[in-house]
């Protein structure tokens, strides 16, 4: 029986660790972590993403993966706060002609 209690105690811990909390805005992982009160070896994590202008120019440097998928040009660049030139813009979006 305490076999059966340690095998479910592992699952529950698995399940724990692999839950993922996704979040826009920092305000948002702010008020989760205040109203959920982690214990001290949770870590909280946040992905930023950036806002891309439609129209503008941006140089990529560092990317991870780049591939076609269905004709399309994809690629990976993982974004740190402290390396402002690995994606930077270059011009701003072009004005439409009316």
């Amino acid at each position: 029986m305490d076999l059966l209690f340690a095998i479910q105690d592992d699952v529950l811990k698995q399940k724990e660790q692999e839950a993922v909390n996704y979040f826009s805005h920092v305000q948002e992982l702010r008020e989760f972590i205040m109203t959920a009160r982690p214990a001290r070896d949770v870590v909280a994590t946040l992905k930023r993403n950036i806002d891309f202008r439609p129209g503008a120019v941006y140089v990529l440097h560092q990317v991870d993966y780049l591939g076609f998928h269905d004709g399309i040009a994809n690629g990976t660049i993982h974004y740190e706060v402290n390396n402002a030139y690995k994606i930077r813009e270059v011009s701003p979006p072009l004005s439409k002609l009316k």
